[in-house]
């Protein structure tokens, strides 16, 4: 599997992740998702458009296109210039390559704020981020606002390194070691008026503070993502009749970022999921007795030997893919997604945690977002970033009623933590 990159290679391999996306792209599945950065200053458009260009030797494994092989997609260089446009009212849609000179990413601008949105073949919500804050220091260098990187943002001067081009997958893959996946039951799904396909994504963003919200966390023994998890959960049960009397679990589905597990510097995908599981058929729910769930299942799910048994599981299914032909694969792929994917999650929560940059950059950008898409079977995602003590959790959806995400927020206000909401306000286009 091991394949040895350098920072002068024409083509790329898809790592195991990768794989996946453009097999299961469709028109209700955009597999593109969103980062942004709210600045201090409305954008200028003709510095981001060189901050891009300006990092293209930085980034190599950003800067290609998709390739169909006869076994497998693959990523080969891309000698034209990423295009950066000003933003549309629809978001995370998909990319469509022939109208974004071949790129699989796009930045977009809109008064002060500076979108990366990425097809997720490309890489996943920790490189992507690595990208993002290394065009910001590149912007605000331009304009001859910061010089000092603190070692904390990739800078234009610096050659990328071998474990940047990783694919982390094939590098940690034991042939003789054990392979496991926890068996997940199939999960209750929030009902609604979806969105027709054509009107995007509608976006529901609560701005707290992070102090605050990592002392509730603490007070309950337990990490912020573990209490987002059980909040989301307790949010879903009492905000839908149907699920206090589903037969099926809510189950709640959270990205694991492997690299501290495994040791990667790997920009390209290098993570895996595992699900919450809460049954709530037929019986009463407390926050208390979800929240205690869920850190079992966390304690259960995530150590090395766990993550290991999922990880060589998922490269052993590629293995055993390799001798047929793409669209055979892709036929397998989709089937696989619809069954262990979509309807084996109530709704996914990824956390990207605190963002970190130069301290001369604290007072030029307010604060991050991050946007999910929605998968076909599912109503929501959630993500999580946090900056200058601004923590934004996004609710995307793709449906009118808004009960989950007001449920949420009502039950974070009633435990003292001051709140801002913001939305898209997408029925306005719908």
């Amino acid at each position: 599997m091991n394949h040895s990159y350098t920072a002068d290679t024409k083509w790329y391999r898809l790592d195991n992740a990768a794989k996946i996306y453009p097999a299961v792209l469709s028109e209700n599945d955009s597999c593109v998702f969103r980062m942004s950065a709210n600045l201090q200053t409305n954008v200028k458009p003709a510095v981001l458009q060189r901050a891009v260009a300006d990092l293209k030797t930085r980034f190599p494994m950003m800067y290609v296109r998709l390739r169909n092989g006869v076994f497998w997609n693959y990523y080969e260089n891309n000698e034209k210039i990423p295009l950066v446009k000003p933003e549309s009212c629809l978001m995370n849609q998909a990319i469509q390559p022939y109208k974004n000179n071949g790129y699989d990413f796009t930045f977009f601008y809109y008064k002060n704020r500076i979108s990366l949105e990425v097809f997720h073949s490309l890489c996943d919500g920790t490189g992507a981020m690595t990208f993002l804050k290394a065009v910001l220091f590149r912007y605000f260098e331009l304009l001859g606002k910061v010089s000092d990187s603190q070692q904390k943002v990739l800078t234009v001067n610096e050659n990328p390194s071998v474990g940047e081009l990783e694919d982390s997958f094939g590098q940690n893959f034991k042939a003789d070691a054990h392979r496991s996946r926890s068996k997940v039951k199939h999960a209750y799904q929030v009902g609604g008026t979806r969105f027709a396909t054509k009107n995007g994504t509608g976006v529901i963003i609560g701005k707290m503070p992070a102090d605050r919200f990592s002392a509730l966390a603490k007070e309950n023994g337990a990490t912020v993502t573990q209490y987002l998890a059980a909040l989301l959960t307790y949010a879903i049960w009492l905000s839908n009749d149907n699920a206090k009397q589903s037969k099926k679990p809510i189950n709640i589905c959270i990205p694991v970022n492997l690299r501290k597990y495994f040791n990667s510097h790997s920009l390209r995908n290098f993570s895996l999921i595992f699900h919450t599981s809460t049954e709530c058929a037929g019986k009463p729910l407390s926050f208390e007795d979800i929240l205690t769930k869920v850190k079992k299942d966390f304690a259960e799910e995530l150590t090395v030997e766990r993550l290991q048994g999922m990880l060589n599981a998922n490269v052993s299914i590629e293995k055993v893919l390799a001798p047929f032909p793409l669209f055979i694969k892709k036929i397998g792929i989709r089937i696989g997604t619809m069954l262990l994917g979509d309807k084996i999650k109530t709704c996914t929560i990824s956390n990207l945690g605190k963002v970190d940059l130069p301290d001369a950059m604290n007072d030029k950008i307010k604060d991050f977002e991050f946007c999910l898409p929605v998968g076909n079977g599912s109503t929501h995602s959630v993500s999580v970033a946090t900056y200058n003590n601004r923590m934004s959790v996004t609710f995307t959806r793709r449906m009118y009623e808004t009960e989950l995400e007001q449920t949420f927020f009502r039950l974070l206000a009633n435990r003292n933590i001051p709140i801002e909401i913001q939305s898209n306000l997408i029925e306005q286009y719908s």
